[in-house]
This record gives structure tokens, C-alpha cells and sequence, in this order.
């Protein structure tokens, strides 16, 4: 019987706890993966639900589907507490800088925020803004670092509903 060469046994042991290293990695990470695509479809799922909206011919209920999406004078303190608690759930600290309608008066309302923690409590703050129940569009955001802890500097617009610029049923 021909002996194996140890270089062989040693290449084929390596080979095997890899294969076996890069399996248990996949599976572990299919809980992520999955819940990563699900994420994914939701947004597609709701940028084609507020695509559909048109400025003419809109009949009462697309406009309850509006309004939901919209932040009115009275919601904007609820909201605000909003964003600030999604922040605190993950760890970062918000600390709101200004509020103002657009300028161009649009039916927009621009906030300015810094968001402030560890990297992943900042970034996981960032898409529970964008993923919330609002019409939200982010214009910019500046990330910065000091030591340990980061901060990012975002402005975003949301649907607003103030007297002069809400919607007429």
C-alpha cells in the first residue's frame, strides 16, 4: 500500500476547515442576509407606494395616504421625539439643531440634526431616520470621528402640512 505524503494530508486538512470555516459562516449569516433583502423589498415597497401619488386627480383616499406621510404644525414636537427616540434606542444621541419650512415654501420641512455615538449606534440611527413612517428625503450628511465616538451632521426634508401649504381635499 503507497503511503500519502504529509504535505497532502496537511493541504487537505486546511482545505477542509476552510470549506468548513466558510460554511458555518454562511449559515450564521443567513438570518442577515435574509432580513437584509427583506429591508430591501419594504423600501422598494414603499418608494413605489409614494411614487404613485400625482399632484392632479387624486380621489380622498390617496390623500389619506398623503397625509400620513406628512408632519403637521401640531405633529412637529411628536415628531421630532420620534426621531430622537429612534436614536436612544440604539444607543446615539440626537441633538436637533434647527427646523424650518423650505424656503421655497414647497410643503417641505427642513431639520438639521447631529447624531452622535459609536459607529454602528450613528449609521443604524441614520436608516431608522430614512426608513421612518414620514416622507423623508435626506439632502446631506457629514460624518466625523473623535476617538471613539462619531458624529454625523444630517439635513433632511419631510412632508409638511402647515396652513398655508397642506393639502386641499
Amino acid at each position: 500500500m503507497k503511503k500519502i505524503p504529509v504535505t497532502t494530508t496537511v493541504l487537505a486538512v486546511i482545505v477542509l476547515v476552510l470549506f468548513g470555516s466558510y460554511l458555518s459562516f454562511y449559515v450564521a449569516n443567513g438570518n442577515l442576509l435574509s432580513e437584509t433583502l427583506r429591508v430591501r423589498a419594504l423600501a422598494v415597497q414603499a418608494k413605489s407606494n409614494t411614487g404613485r401619488f400625482s399632484s392632479s386627480g387624486m380621489g380622498s383616499e390617496e390623500h389619506a395616504d398623503v397625509s400620513t406621510y406628512q408632519v403637521t404644525e401640531e405633529q412637529v414636537p411628536a415628531f421630532l421625539a420620534d426621531i430622537e427616540g429612534r436614536g436612544r434606542s440604539v444607543g446615539a444621541q440626537i441633538t436637533v439643531a434647527s427646523v424650518e419650512p423650505e424656503k421655497s415654501n414647497n410643503g417641505k420641512l427642513r431639520v438639521t440634526l447631529s447624531i452622535s455615538g459609536n459607529f454602528p449606534a450613528v449609521m443604524q440611527t441614520l436608516g431608522l431616520i430614512e426608513y421612518a413612517p414620514y416622507g423623508i428625503s435626506t439632502s446631506a450628511v457629514t460624518l466625523s470621528k473623535s476617538g471613539t465616538q462619531w458624529q454625523a451632521d444630517v439635513v433632511f426634508t419631510v412632508l409638511y402640512a402647515s396652513a398655508s401649504a397642506s393639502i386641499k381635499h
